[in-house]
């Protein structure tokens, strides 16, 4: 009987222990063992979160199970953003493009951009031809296609003018075989750097546009070199 009230008074105190809080008034018996009467002191354990005055919570309501959704609707939705992305990060989007001019013609003309004085302007007509159907997979929105001048003059080792640009939709017809286009920009120089230039690069590039990462810029891999002429044309139509 001993040892089953000592095992007894130890599950007391290990379930004052769990609850935090215990107190027995001292000099009080309850049981007289062999004529042994035991006294016990005041014991008193108070758990920190007594003291603490933070109202509490329950953690099952609709609103933590709503919290709790949501976040982890979110940690979902980054991972397929993040996979959607390394997957296609180190596609190679280069693809063979075709560009041939047909007719070049330069004039010289007043900018009235510029401190009044007369500039070079070119006109171009032009063929492309490209199929841009491999660029596209499931994370490409879209593209922003752009031709661009290359060339070098006296007073600058590098000039770049968009001609011409367009944006290709997915779902879009993405092989683009155009014939007879002309220049949507102005060819302008700020200078007389177009006459009789030998070596003007078009080059046709274009912008990824994606669902997730980032935007590269890529270059076709044609291109085409052209000579300017050494005189203006002195015709009005075009």
């Amino acid at each position: 009987m001993l040892l089953v009230m000592q095992a007894a008074d130890q599950r007391a105190e290990e379930e004052s222990f769990r609850t935090g809080f215990r107190v027995t008034l001292p000099g009080t018996t309850d049981r007289s063992f062999n004529g042994h009467k035991p006294e016990y002191k005041a014991i008193v354990f108070i758990s920190p979160s007594f003291f603490c005055t933070r109202p509490f919570y329950r953690m099952n309501t609709a609103l933590s199970r709503a919290n709790s959704l949501f976040a982890f609707s979110l940690s979902v939705m980054a991972a397929l953003t993040f996979g959607c992305f390394i997957t296609t990060a180190f596609k190679d989007r280069r693809v063979p493009v075709n560009v041939h001019v047909s007719r070049v013609m330069l004039k010289n003309v007043d900018d009235f951009t510029g401190p009044r004085e007369r500039s070079d302007l070119g006109f171009i007509n032009f063929d492309l031809s490209a199929n841009l159907q491999p660029i596209f997979d499931w994370n490409v929105k879209q593209l922003f296609l752009y031709l661009s001048a290359e060339y070098a003059t006296k007073s600058n080792s590098l000039n770049q003018v968009v001609l011409w640009d367009k944006i290709v939709l997915r779902g879009e017809n993405s092989n683009l075989v155009l014939r007879d286009m002309k220049s949507k920009y102005f060819f302008f120089d700020d200078g007389n750097g177009l006459r009789a230039n030998k070596n003007i690069t078009l080059t046709l590039s274009w912008n990824v546009v994606p669902n997730a990462g980032i935007l590269p810029l890529v270059s076709g891999t044609g291109f085409v070199s052209l000579p300017f002429p050494e005189t203006y044309e002195t015709t009005k139509s075009y």
